[in-house]
């Protein structure tokens, strides 16, 4: 391929091949030579592009025992099982009951796995998550299981707003925006029992962290106006 025409690519099956093999997709790209990207748009996508050369896809088909058919007919069996491997069900209990990030490795140890083992459950797990508006998040502090995109999170915003205007704002809530409003809150006299209500309050807009003298706290323009504050 030479062109930038993109291609249908099996990816189904090719993440078949993977859970068969138990190898990941690092693995799998290192083996082939070919680039995670690829590997990844074919198992996510289920494209490929045209720019990627023959020798990478032999070599991939090569390391995985599929003929090109099998990575390039657009024909998929009747009624595949989508169902979740025990793995994938264990890492998936795992992840949404950790609020923590932890390492791969921890994440490993904890399960008995291999690396190896961990990274084919979470390609496995990631795909499965997506179908449900989720995805497996990584960085540095480690993994966890985050939305798939802000819908949710503009949801939850409006969700907060709508609790407070029919049900008003906790108690605490409101005294800590008081002393906001009085201008006797900075960064050095929060304490910790205020800490909670303050970022409930910036979540709502309706505080911000000055910058003058003190770094004190101070109401938005809405919650002044609120408040008739000049």
């Amino acid at each position: 391929m030479t062109s930038n025409r993109v291609r249908y690519a099996n990816g189904n099956r090719v993440r078949d091949r993977l859970l068969e093999m138990r190898i990941s997709v690092r693995e799998l790209a290192r083996r082939s030579g070919t680039s995670e990207t690829t590997v990844r748009a074919i198992l996510h996508r289920n494209e490929i592009s045209g720019s990627t050369q023959l020798a990478d896809i032999y070599r991939m088909l090569d390391t995985l025992s599929l003929d090109p058919g099998d990575l390039l007919d657009p024909t998929t069996p009747d009624e595949p099982d989508d169902t979740p491997t025990d793995d994938t069900q264990t890492l998936a209990a795992l992840l949404a009951t950790e609020k923590t990030m932890h390492a791969p490795e921890r994440l490993a140890t904890a399960l008995g796995w291999t690396l190896d083992r961990l990274y084919i459950t979470l390609t496995d797990l990631d795909a499965h998550l997506r179908a449900v508006g989720l995805r497996i998040h990584r960085n540095r502090m480690g993994i966890t299981i985050r939305p798939a995109d802000d819908r949710a999170q503009q949801a939850s915003q409006r969700l907060a707003h709508l609790h407070d205007h029919e049900d008003g704002i906790h108690q605490g809530t409101a005294r800590v925006l008081y002393t906001v409003y009085t201008g006797t809150m900075s960064a050095r006299e929060t304490r910790k029992d205020q800490q909670f209500h303050l970022g409930a309050l910036k979540n709502r807009g309706a505080i911000t962290f000055g910058t003058g003298s003190g770094n004190r706290f101070t109401l938005t323009d809405d919650t002044a106006y609120a408040f008739d504050v000049d």
